[in-house]
């Protein structure tokens, strides 16, 4: 029951006491990506509910396309240097990469289902 937690905080404070500024670079992306995700659960509520989420589309795609330029600039800063930051990089933008998937997947099923 506890496992996720223990293993949350182990890594937090080894990273705490032997090296957080090996993966400091990346904070920002992660910070920007958190956002992003964010304003979409947002604009995916807004939508359901059956008001307008327009206004978030271009904050939306703004944040998503910030977060994987930064990702692929830190990538490629960091590939023969420090593999940590690259494996966590890679990480994120796959999961940016998912969650537009996703977004798109259910904004085009939701528009199939009102045009039926």
């Amino acid at each position: 029951m506890y496992v996720s937690t223990i293993i949350t905080v182990l890594c937090s404070g080894l990273l705490a006491v032997m090296g957080y500024e090996k993966i400091w670079p990346i904070f920002g992306s992660a910070n920007q990506l958190l956002a992003a995700i964010a304003l979409m659960a947002i604009a995916i509520w807004l939508y359901n509910t059956k008001k307008g989420c327009k206004e978030f589309i271009i904050p939306i795609i703004f944040m998503f396309v910030v977060t994987i330029v930064s990702l692929c600039f830190n990538i490629k800063a960091n590939i023969g240097v420090n593999y940590t930051l690259v494996i966590i990089a890679l990480a994120l933008l796959i999961l940016a990469l998912i969650l537009i998937k996703e977004a798109f997947n259910f904004f085009k099923h939701k528009k199939s289902e009102s045009t039926n």
